[in-house]
């Protein structure tokens, strides 16, 4: 199939001054909610250098709208089907076209995948009921499940171990994350993850023992494995470590199952990658895997129902560094590409039509 990278190229929204004040041009990432609906990312205002708004792009229609409770500097870390947004600044704000911006009210951060193959991955942190996972900035660095609407915060645990971080979530409440039972190299020794409910609290996952007592890097400090998305069918995606210092995607079909490694070589990859871990998923059981550096080229292992290519080898020569930040059920990658363009790149060319080019305010 041919694989078309769609751009959403600078001078995009020549707009009307009470839509998009002077026009812009997008330079920053673009998340992408899980319907393949609804893009926010930013813009930048031609009359105020360095000041970006905040806008949202419908691709059903073609069209893009000013999200006019923001001002600069904040960025869109989700989007989902309804169209709300999560946003953070100087602080962090639930958005919706019913309540406005709602702010959590307390010095809180959203959840990031570690810097391992050389950049930072944004994991689901809204799904589409509004929920929001987020971290607060106090002395317990608690986790919670923050519904902004109803006001409610309910806190993710309890903790087995030393340290908790909730990293993404589901539409039915499902959060999965990893539990530290001691620290070590990266942080991550002996490191389990872990699945949780407001109605049956946390569950520690069985994991693949890839780590031997005796030898290795990290045999002092035993397994290392994170729990890095869920999908509404209960499947798990993740990463473990084995004692070669190798970083390996993993897969749980369920909860109550153990992982299976994931396929990190495929005869269409032009070279092994890096990085291997999974780090976002969708419905489909399609997966994108940690951005990996090299030679200055960012890129990501990606998976088409568990078969393995490198994004790399099917972007558009001129745009090799790309950086993916959200996963649509459909395939649709979403995220930032050399030189500040936001990137929409289907998975499946015949999935989705290249109209987002001519986005129009």
């Amino acid at each position: 199939p041919e694989y078309r990278t769609i751009l959403l190229e600078a001078g995009q929204f020549d707009a009307p001054s009470e839509t998009l004040p002077a026009g812009g041009d997008l330079t920053d990432t673009a998340m992408i909610s899980p319907d393949g609906r609804w893009v926010a990312t930013l813009v930048e205002d031609r009359t105020t250098p360095g000041r970006k708004l905040l806008v949202r792009i419908d691709r059903t229609t073609g069209t893009a709208e000013l999200i006019p409770d923001f001002e600069s500097p904040v960025f869109p870390y989700g989007v989902n089907d309804e169209g709300a947004i999560v946003v953070v600044g100087s602080g962090l704000w639930f958005w919706s076209d019913t309540t406005g911006a709602i702010p959590f009210g307390e010095p809180a951060q959203p959840a990031r995948f570690p810097s391992h193959g050389g950049g930072e991955g944004f994991p689901r942190i809204l799904n589409n009921v509004g929920q929001v996972v987020v971290r607060v900035n106090n002395a317990a660095q608690d986790h919670v499940l923050w519904d902004p609407v109803n006001d409610t915060r309910t806190l993710i645990g309890p903790n087995p171990g030393e340290s908790l971080t909730a990293i993404s979530l589901n539409n039915l409440g499902q959060v999965v994350g990893v539990v530290r039972f001691a620290t070590g190299v990266w942080n991550e020794a002996d490191a389990r993850g872990f699945v949780w409910d407001a109605t049956n609290g946390l569950r520690v996952l069985d994991d693949l023992e890839l780590i031997s007592p005796n030898t290795g890097p990290f045999s002092t400090f035993g397994r290392i494995a994170r729990a890095n998305a869920i999908n509404d069918a209960g499947v798990i995606a993740g990463e473990t470590v084995d004692e070669d210092l190798n970083l390996l995607g993993l897969i749980w079909s369920s909860e109550s199952e153990l992982p299976s490694l994931l396929p990190c070589q495929s005869p269409q990859m032009s070279q092994p990658p890096f990085y291997c871990a999974a780090w976002l998923l969708n419905e489909s059981r399609d997966l994108v895997g940690g951005e990996e550096a090299d030679e200055d080229i960012r890129s990501h292992v990606v998976w088409e129902g568990e078969e393995p290519f490198l994004l790399r080898d099917r972007i558009l020569e001129g745009n090799t560094s790309c950086a993916i930040r959200a996963l649509a059920n459909d395939g649709t990658m979403a995220g930032i590409c050399t030189g500040g363009p936001s990137l929409v790149l289907p998975l499946r060319a015949d999935d989705q039509p290249p109209v987002v080019h001519d986005v129009v305010a």
